[in-house]
């Protein structure tokens, strides 16, 4: 038998179909492997991860080696941080206590510490791509113009403003 009539009779290799899925999961579809509902989505950074970083960098910056309880920090300050702050994973600028277990009425554990890089893009000196490809909370790959957080923020916020209402710029 010839490896044309393999590939037919088996269906695809599954590097055939990783291939496949990052192409057609950007408008949905499902694996010939497996038959799960594929979603490859392009995610841009935004204004909200910005403010993420600017409004959890005050505590950051006094506790750089302690994790910070995302429902908790919400609960008393900013509400749509929960929201963002997993996302900055993707681009190296948060890491995850993946030790931690999740807090009563949470389903996961929510607590993040902000990276070297994080600190160093919050402060302006360092740039990141602006968009990332993601699969299943994974980056596949990055795109775009590199940013710095003002960038992030449009026109729609003043980085000096912002930087010192959370305390940190006079």
């Amino acid at each position: 038998m010839d490896k044309i009539a393999q590939v037919d009779m088996f269906g695809p290799s599954v590097e055939e179909e990783k291939a496949r899925l990052m192409i057609d999961g950007v408008i949905g579809t499902h694996c010939r492997c497996c038959t799960k509902s594929v979603n490859v989505y392009h995610r841009k950074f935004n204004s909200g991860m910005a403010l993420t970083m600017i409004y959890t960098y005050p505590w950051f910056r006094s506790h750089p080696q302690e994790w910070l309880g995302v429902l908790k920090f919400c609960a008393t300050r900013h509400n749509y941080v929960a929201g963002e702050i997993g996302k900055l994973l993707w681009w190296g600028l948060m890491e995850k206590n993946k030790c931690a277990k999740p807090q009563q009425g949470a389903r996961v554990a929510g607590l993040y510490r902000m990276t070297e890089k994080g600190f160093a893009f919050v402060q302006g000196r360092k740039r990141i791509q602006s968009h990332v490809w993601e699969y299943l909370s994974e980056v596949q790959s990055f795109d775009g113009d590199t940013i710095c957080i003002r960038d992030a923020l449009n026109r729609k916020f003043d980085y000096r403003e912002l930087m010192r209402a959370a305390g940190v710029m006079a």
